[in-house]
């Protein structure tokens, strides 16, 4: 196995909801079929959060399709998940309307600017 990172998920939604302001890199305890799942890109972070319990951190709400191939072992989609932290989770402080409005103005000035240059 290499030493490469993947990044499998990202939540966009987030990045445009929030101002991102720290990162933290963090890994995930998985069940059963769930890394297949997972292999598989079948992973929606769109609604999930991480919270503190009991000195742990949690990952709340993040949703890991079924392995399709798998038995009656396979966990709930929705399932709380224990994260091990390193240094990827976001410290995120919500963004206003007119912030949102600014975002998709400076994306759609970047790719504007891209279409230019292959032009």
């Amino acid at each position: 196995m290499s030493d490469k990172s993947h990044i499998i998920a990202t939540n966009k939604k987030a990045y445009f909801d929030f101002h991102i302001e720290d990162k933290v890199e963090s890994g995930l305890v998985l069940k059963g079929c769930e890394v297949k799942s997972i292999r598989q890109r079948r992973v929606n972070l769109k609604e999930s959060f991480a919270r503190i319990v009991d000195n742990e951190l949690w990952l709340f709400n993040c949703h890991i399709t079924p392995y399709a191939q798998g038995s009656f072992s396979n966990e709930s989609p929705t399932r709380d998940r224990k994260l091990l932290l390193h240094r990827q989770l976001g410290l995120a402080k919500a963004k206003k309307m007119h912030d949102k409005r600014h975002s998709i103005k400076e994306k759609s000035i970047q790719r504007d600017m891209q279409r230019a240059v292959r032009k």
